[in-house]
């Protein structure tokens, strides 16, 4: 469902009126998110099953929240809007390539050279489809 969502959100912002800023269209896709997600959270809650507060979920949470969702999301947004969708459909190939990245950087996982010919094909992919023959 989420990756639906995202594919459909990537085609729809091409129609973004370009007097609307981008963060002012985050906020508004943030307000979305967050009354989709209120239900889910709320029946959660009522089963007893909550995050635990500790420095290592304030952390985590802080990176998801800024990093990945607003300032992530505002660059992918801004990027769609401005090369469209077919184009930037290309970069969420790099999506592995950043977890994989931060697997290494943040969990201590250890580079392995499947990692980098990974991201090599990754990047020879966009490049190949991006670029004109």
């Amino acid at each position: 469902a989420a990756a639906l969502v995202w594919a459909l959100q990537t085609f729809l912002i091409r129609w973004r009126p370009a007097e609307i800023p981008i963060m002012q269209f985050m906020t508004i896709t943030i307000g979305i998110g967050i009354v989709c997600l209120a239900p889910v959270y709320f029946m959660e809650h009522s089963t007893g099953r909550t995050m635990p507060v500790d420095l290592g979920t304030v952390k985590s949470v802080f990176f998801v929240a800024f990093f990945a969702s607003v300032l992530g999301a505002s660059l992918y947004n801004e990027g769609t809007y401005r090369v469209g969708g077919a184009t930037a459909g290309y970069f969420g190939n790099l999506w592995p390539v950043f977890s994989a990245g931060l697997a290494i950087a943040i969990l201590g996982e250890a580079l392995a050279w499947y990692h980098l010919a990974g991201a090599l094909a990754v990047f020879a992919g966009i490049w190949f489809a991006t670029h004109k023959r």
